[in-house]
């Protein structure tokens, strides 16, 4: 019997999320290998590492939460401030995690969350990665009921809210790592770092192996900004990561994205436009192409029947004559 998630605040919306972070937690006990080809930058990381990771980023969206209750914000506020509240509550993750495994002594990092690529592709995101969640967990369901044609369910289901919930959290994870790698340009100081704090796994063990981690990581990051991103958004559709027993995994879900579109880039535009372009060319150009190349194997085929013909006419001219 498929569950759906509460339409109002009350004790049953509260339970229903007391339930899900408990259930988060207990996924952390699952295999946390990364069983994808994308990359995650706390890929680099041993699995205890990744464990508190998580913890603390699931802490901290608790703490926000009862924040956000206990100043008695309404949607109006959460959608105004989104963007400060995601990026405080990165920072609180960074800070976090830098007091679990960086001593006063040694502190290779100045994590300031600066204005870059990777931050205008995760904002761009945002409204589907936090504000959805926040509304959800705070105010349960009821403003999409009101709001359905914006849209995908009239009624929500609850697995779908645990589905956001899981990719949050290791969203999240990604981006607070991400930082790290990035924010120490010196893959020595960032080696000497993981071994330091016995961050790191067994497969990221020197400066060459973290080199090709990073530059991969670049490279990925790129694409994703200027291309995947763009065509999810045009395609109405978002991936989320998700736990799962055999390791983290990722699916697609469907959502309508209209507003996101009105905060893409000129660049992103363009990109979107050669995909218009691309739908409309395509089928004809395949026909195209479909056609000519039928044409011609019909040519060639009647071609070469007369070469044949040819041919055994004039073998049997000669056997003839012999």
């Amino acid at each position: 019997m498929r569950k759906y998630w509460p339409s109002k605040q009350g004790i049953l919306l509260n339970t229903k999320v007391a339930y899900l972070f408990n259930k988060i937690h207990l996924k952390l006990n699952y295999s946390l290998n990364n069983q994808t080809t994308t990359i995650l930058s706390f890929d680099i990381i041993n699995i205890q590492a990744k464990q508190e990771l998580f913890k603390i980023i699931i802490l901290e969206l608790e703490i926000l939460i009862l924040d956000i209750i206990d100043l008695n914000l309404t949607l109006i506020d959460i959608k105004i401030l989104s963007s400060k509240i995601f990026i405080d509550l990165i920072n609180k993750s960074i800070n976090s995690f830098c007091n679990y495994v960086i001593s006063m002594n040694y502190s290779l990092y100045n994590l300031d969350y600066n204005y870059n690529l990777f931050q205008n592709s995760i904002l761009l995101d945002k409204h589907i990665l936090l504000e959805e969640l926040l509304v959800y967990l705070i105010f349960g369901d009821y403003i999409h009921n009101n709001n359905h044609n914006h849209y995908l369910y009239r009624k929500t289901p609850q697995k779908y809210i645990e589905i956001l919930l899981d990719n949050f959290i290791i969203q999240l994870g990604h981006i607070v790592f991400y930082q790290f790698i990035f924010t120490n340009k010196s893959l020595f100081n960032l080696l000497q770092f993981l071994k330091y704090s016995k961050l790191n796994n067994d497969s990221n063990i020197s400066v060459r192996s973290l080199t090709g981690f990073k530059n991969n990581l670049m490279l990925q990051q790129l694409i994703h900004y200027y291309f995947i991103q763009p065509q999810s958004i045009y395609n109405n559709y978002y991936m989320v990561w998700i736990f799962n027993r055999q390791g983290l995994l990722y699916k697609y879900v469907y959502m309508y994205r209209d507003q996101d579109i009105k905060n893409l880039s000129r660049m992103h535009m363009i990109i979107i436009s050669i995909l218009e372009l691309q739908d409309f060319l395509y089928p004809k150009i395949y026909k195209l192409i479909s056609l000519t190349f039928l044409t011609l194997t019909y040519i060639f085929t009647y071609f070469f029947e007369k070469i044949l013909d040819l041919f055994f006419l004039k073998l049997l001219k000669i056997l003839k004559i012999k």
